[in-house]
């Protein structure tokens, strides 16, 4: 679902698979003001900024707080080893996406820094093989919607933050990354890396975890997940991957 602009209305598309068969819902819009409509759709897409805007704005304190934030907790978990670059190696670049998050009124609730990895620079056969990861069919998720209304069973969402560090990269697929942006505001180099990086010495990041942005990352993600979920005693749907019973 997606919601848009259109002649100075807000709509949503993909209205269709939203409507029960024999319900007509009233999809007119018009009553929204233009003012909150132009303040909802920006709350839905976020605000996104460049590190250097993000830290040339009087924000900055904020970003630096949040980016802080990632690359510990993507640090703790072991996901990177700091290396002198190998020969012949595809080094892969890091991206931060910094999101400000607006509620529907536009004011900030949330500063969100994203460290990614530039997936599109990997090649088929040598960084990756497998990319395929399910998701829930919308009628799957319309027909439990529809039993736990009905039967009045409580329905519950959890997340899980940065999803992709639970799974694990095949040993013989090794990525390697530039080092982010800012790193060395937030962590040290062990010191002999440190002194040949200021020699000129390329130091990369050897991923053992699966970055967003990685070609591979959501498909490891579902096999982990897929591991977990028999072995509380769960089964996966023939009819739908991404459902477990």
């Amino acid at each position: 679902m997606q919601a848009k602009m259109v002649e100075g209305v807000c709509v949503i598309e993909e209205k269709e698979e939203l409507e029960p068969e024999g319900v007509k819902i009233d999809w007119n819009l018009s009553k929204w003001s233009m003012p909150f409509a132009q303040k909802t759709l920006a709350a839905m897409e976020g605000d996104k900024l460049t590190v250097k805007e993000a830290w040339n704005s009087d924000e900055h304190l904020q970003w630096k707080k949040v980016m802080e934030e990632e690359i510990h907790h993507i640090d703790k978990v072991g996901t990177w080893t700091p290396v002198v670059v190998p020969k012949g190696a595809n080094v892969l670049k890091s991206l931060w996406v910094l999101i400000k998050k607006c509620n529907a009124f536009g004011a900030v609730s949330r500063y969100k820094a994203r460290l990614v990895i530039g997936g599109y620079g990997q090649i088929y056969g040598i960084d990756f093989y497998d990319t395929y990861a399910p998701v829930v069919c919308l009628a799957t998720l319309r027909a439990l919607l529809s039993v736990a209304a009905t039967t009045g069973t409580t329905v519950a969402q959890v997340d899980a933050k940065n999803a992709y560090l639970y799974a694990t990269l095949d040993p013989n697929k090794i990525l390697y990354m530039k080092l982010p942006d800012h790193l060395e505001e937030f962590i040290l180099l062990p010191s002999d890396l440190a002194e040949m990086k200021q020699q000129g010495k390329n130091i990369v990041l050897h991923l053992w975890w699966p970055l967003y942005g990685s070609k591979q990352g959501a498909y490891k993600f579902y096999k982990h997940l897929v591991r977990i979920v028999k072995s509380i005693g769960y089964t996966v749907s023939n009819h739908d991957p991404s459902v477990y019973h």
